[in-house]
């Protein structure tokens, strides 16, 4: 054998031996910081989403005119919620109701846009999250009700 050849491949085993013996422990921290990294950015965006929520709710009580309650560390009760979030307002909505009815229960809507045929769309939602919304829709047709679209509540 040519002695430039015999000392390429004695290097070449000196590299692997020292690859092989590489701890592994350092590619696992490696994966472990990576997964700390994600978690912490997926921690950030629920963070940023609670934070737009309660800037939702602040903003409503202030077009509400409502003062912001004392925490009390329980949850609102449905006297204190808007009447459209809670589910028996929308089962006493029924066909042949005129607008006037429908807001005495539901409340007034967060929007109201023309729908097909000379219908009315009263639109209630809701951004629960950054891109998710909970929504419902009561249609009138020559001022009446014709169809409803509940929100599903939890």
């Amino acid at each position: 054998m040519k002695p430039g050849l015999q000392t390429r491949l004695s290097c070449a085993a000196w590299i692997c031996a020292l690859a092989m013996s590489a701890p592994t422990g350092v590619y696992a921290d490696d994966v472990h910081e990576r997964q700390l990294d994600q978690r912490i950015q997926e921690l950030q965006q629920r963070i940023d989403a609670q934070a737009r929520r309660i800037d939702q709710l602040e903003s409503l009580m202030r077009a509400s005119g409502a003062s912001a309650p004392a925490w009390s560390g329980k949850p609102p009760s449905p006297a204190e919620t808007a009447p459209w979030l809670t589910a028996s307002n929308w089962d006493l909505i029924r066909p042949g109701m005129i607008h006037d009815q429908v807001t005495a229960i539901l409340g007034e809507p967060n929007n109201e846009r023309p729908g097909e045929a000379g219908a009315t769309m009263l639109l209630y939602a809701l951004e629960v999250q950054e891109g998710v919304f909970l929504a419902g829709r009561v249609e009138l047709t020559d001022g009446k009700v014709s169809a409803v679209q509940k929100p599903a509540l939890r």
